[in-house]
């Protein structure tokens, strides 16, 4: 009954299920924080996002009624969640550029929820490059980010750059960082503490079965092994490691190695 009577909240571009670590505990972050709020929160994934099709390759097409006919033909699960949503909160992270289908999904994702169904719509935790890095940037693709950003009730970027790009756009954002820093406070109370000579080996990245760096590059002191947890592998330091714990669910992420002299 709780869950009932609860507003609801959607979270947009999940990546808790995706990616590495840092994507983890970015997602798991703001989840936690809705939920404090007291929301209800459903979730669309980010591989769910990126998937979503058709998408949309003009701004003809965000204003196409045949359009969004046949989007919401195609998503019906989706279109049930935009609509049951009283907020919805876009976890940007590095999705946001260019005009690939993940962004333009997303983008026309946040221009029906103002338009057609009037909700309450954040994007944060996020850097956008309209054009890449290209500019200036290309007048089509700035506009399509212009027009559907205007009417996005808040955003928050993580860069100088972003925010520099939307002003030029005339688009209001927050310059913020991003959660991640939360997920360490409520999860990793110990390993937060400052402690001397402390190394940060890996915190934020994907890590493929190729090395990262030639093994003269590491310190001498310093003995970079490679374990595998499942399928994939994942780096810690061999000597005098602190390694933080990937929760289950995470198993294919990079661990935070954190690492010091004795």
């Amino acid at each position: 009954m709780a869950r009932l009577l609860s507003k609801q909240a959607l979270l947009l571009n999940f990546t808790a299920n995706n990616y590495h670590w840092g994507c983890f505990g970015t997602s798991h972050a703001v989840y936690e924080r809705l939920i404090e709020a007291g929301y209800y929160v459903n979730t669309l994934p980010a591989d769910a996002c990126h998937g979503l099709a058709p998408t949309p390759s003009s701004w003809d097409d965000f204003l196409s009624d045949g359009f969004f006919e046949a989007f919401a033909q195609a998503n019906p699960l989706v279109m049930i969640a935009l609509r049951d949503a009283d907020l919805v909160v876009v976890n940007g992270e590095g999705t946001m550029h260019g005009r690939a289908p993940a962004p333009m999904n997303i983008l026309y994702v946040l221009h029906i929820l103002k338009h057609r169904f009037r909700k309450t719509t954040r994007i944060i935790n996020h850097s956008c490059f309209p054009s890449d890095f290209q500019e200036p940037m290309e007048p089509v693709v700035a506009d399509i980010y212009r027009q559907v950003y205007h009417y996005v009730d808040y955003v928050a970027v993580r860069d100088a750059r972003s925010l520099r790009l939307l002003a030029s756009l005339g688009v209001q954002a927050t310059l913020a960082f991003d959660c991640l820093p939360l997920f360490i406070r409520d999860h990793y109370p110990h390993e937060a503490q400052k402690r001397g000579a402390t190394i940060l080996l890996s915190g934020g990245f994907s890590i493929t079965t190729a090395p990262l760096c030639s093994p003269p590059v590491w310190p001498r002191r310093w003995k970079v092994c490679r374990r595998r947890s499942g399928a994939s592998p994942f780096w810690r330091a061999a000597r005098g490691h602190r390694h933080g714990q990937i929760p289950p669910r995470c198993r294919r992420s990079a661990a935070i190695c954190r690492s010091r002299s004795r």
